[in-house]
């Protein structure tokens, strides 16, 4: 069984965040990632994880602030 894996580029279109955004969380640890060859490849499903666990929009974290 093969999962589906996105490189930094295709995570960022599909989730519609900037690759900064993408690679940030992986140098911060926060999304994990493998190195292939000199590609780097994020698993769909941890890629799902770590967009969920972003603050929502009108949340209490953000009425704190």
């Amino acid at each position: 069984m093969s999962q589906k894996a996105y490189s930094v580029r295709s995570a960022a279109a599909a989730y519609e965040v900037s690759e900064t955004t993408v690679r940030d969380a992986i140098n911060k640890q926060q999304l994990p990632a493998h190195r292939v060859g000199r590609a780097i490849r994020i698993h769909a499903d941890d890629m799902d994880e770590w967009f969920r666990a972003l603050v929502r929009v009108g949340s209490e974290e953000d009425q704190d602030r």
